[in-house]
C-alpha cells in the first residue's frame, strides 16, 4: 500500500534533520526515511578522534545552537549528542529501517520505493550525504600483500596499530587526523600523497579560519587565495621539500574548480617538518611486505589505511538525468532537492543549514492546498 505525503526526506543525518526542522517551521507535512536504526549514523561510525573541523558558532543547524559548554570544535560524540537533542527538540521522528531503493517521477509526483514500503509525494529531498559508499581503489599485485588493508571507514583508533609500520593513503581531512591518531598511539606512520594539496590552518591567533572564509566568501576565489596566501606561507612555509606539492592555484580556486576541500591541519604538518611522519609518493603497486611508490622506492608496512574518501549513492537511487551536477543544489526536475552535497569553504554544516532553510521555503511557496 502506497503512503501519501507532501515531502519525503531521505536520510536522517544532519541534512535530513535540518530539512525536517525547517519544514516543520513552515508547517509542511513530511516524512524522514532512514535506512539505519538511529539518526546521525555517519557521525556515530567515524573514527573516535574525530572533531568538528569547523567552529560550533558557525556550524549549528537551524534554530538550535550547540550547547554553550561545548568546546569550539566539538568531539564526534558531542556532535552525535547534539543531533539526538536536535531531533528530540523539534519532535522529529524518522522512520528507521527504511532502505530506499529508487526514486522516480510518475504522473507529476514522486515515487519513493523502499525495501518494504512505497511513498508518493509532491517533493523529495535527497539528504543522504557525500559519504555513503567507501571509495576503495585496487592496485597491481595488491593480493600479494601479507599485511592488513582497511578503509578509513573501518578505522576506530590507533590502538591495534601500536608499534606497527602504517601507511595512510590519501591526505584529506580524514587522512590527516588518522595519521595523527596512529602516530600518537605509537605507530610509525607514513602518508602516501598522489596529488598536490592545499593546507590551511584551523585557527590563528584565536580566530577560526572559517570566520575568515565567511568574510571573504563574496569575493572571487582567485582574489581570496591572493589575500590568504601570505598568512598561509607564514604559517606553513614551503612544504615542497617535505614531499607535499602545491597545486597551481589556492584553496578557494581548487574548491571551485575541482570540488576538493583543503586540508585543515590538525598538527600533522609540524610532525612532517620534524621528519616524524614521512610523506611518500602515490602507490605504484604492492609487494608481499609493502608497496612500491611512483618514484620507484619501496617501503615495508604492516598496515595500509585507505583514506581515499567516499562517493554518494545517488546513482543507485535516481535516474541519470535527475542526478545533480557538482555544486548544484537543485535538480533540473521540479520538486527534487538536494541538501548536504555542496562542499563549501565556509563549512558543510553551515551550508546544510542555509540549504535546508532555502529548500523548506521554496517548498512552502510551491505546495498546493491539496498537498498540505
Amino acid at each position: 500500500m502506497t503512503k501519501d505525503t507532501s515531502v519525503v526526506v531521505i536520510g536522517a543525518g544532519p541534512a535530513g534533520l535540518a530539512v525536517g526542522a525547517c519544514l516543520k517551521q513552515q508547517g509542511t507535512e513530511f516524512v524522514i526515511l532512514e535506512r539505519e536504526n538511529q539518526a546521525g549514523t555517519s557521525w556515530r561510525n567515524h573514527y573516535q578522534r574525530l572533531h568538528l573541523h569547523t567552529a560550533k558558532g558557525f556550524s549549528a543547524l537551524p534554530y538550535r545552537p550547540f550547547p554553550i559548554d561545548y568546546p569550539r570544535y566539538p568531539s564526534r560524540q558531542q556532535v552525535v549528542d547534539y543531533l539526538e537533542d536536535y531531533a528530540a527538540h523539534f519532535k522529529l521522528h524518522p522512520i528507521f529501517g527504511q532502505t530506499v531503493t529508487s526514486v522516480s517521477e510518475q504522473n507529476g509526483r514522486w515515487q519513493t520505493q523502499t525495501e518494504n514500503e512505497a511513498y508518493t509525494s509532491d517533493f523529495v529531498v535527497m539528504a543522504t550525504g557525500l559519504n555513503q559508499v567507501p571509495n576503495i581503489p585496487i592496485w597491481p599485485d595488491q593480493a600479494l600483500f601479507k599485511g592488513t588493508i582497511i578503509h578509513s571507514s573501518q578505522y576506530k583508533n590507533g590502538e591495534p596499530f601500536r608499534n606497527q609500520k602504517v601507511l595512510v593513503v590519501g591526505f584529506g581531512n580524514s587522512g590527516a587526523e588518522i595519521v595523527l591518531d596512529a602516530y600518537e598511539y605509537g605507530a610509525k606512520v607514513g602518508i602516501s600523497v598522489r596529488s598536490p594539496i592545499n593546507v590551511i590552518f584551523q585557527q590563528q591567533l584565536g580566530i577560526p579560519v572559517q570566520l575568515l572564509t565567511i568574510l571573504l566568501s563574496p569575493l572571487p576565489p582567485r582574489i581570496i587565495d591572493l589575500l590568504t596566501a601570505p598568512v598561509l606561507m607564514l604559517t606553513f612555509g614551503n612544504l615542497q621539500p617535505y614531499g607535499l606539492g602545491k597545486p597551481p592555484y589556492g584553496a578557494a580556486e581548487q574548491l571551485a574548480k575541482e570540488s576538493k576541500v583543503a586540508v585543515i591541519d590538525p598538527g600533522v604538518i609540524r610532525l612532517v617538518k620534524q621528519r616524524e611522519i614521512t610523506v611518500y609518493k602515490g602507490i605504484e603497486r604492492f609487494t608481499a611486505d609493502g608497496v612500491i611508490f611512483s618514484d620507484g622506492t619501496h617501503q615495508a608496512f604492516d598496515t595500509v589505511v585507505l583514506a581515499t574518501g567516499y562517493h554518494t549513492n545517488l546513482d543507485t537511487l535516481l535516474p541519470t538525468d535527475a542526478q545533480p551536477a557538482p555544486n548544484k543544489q537543485l535538480s533540473p526536475r521540479h520538486g527534487l532537492y538536494f541538501c548536504g552535497f555542496n562542499n563549501s569553504m565556509t563549512g558543510l554544516l553551515r551550508e546544510i543549514g542555509i540549504e535546508a532553510q532555502r529548500i523548506a521555503k521554496d517548498i512552502a511557496t510551491k505546495r498546493t492546498p491539496a498537498a498540505t
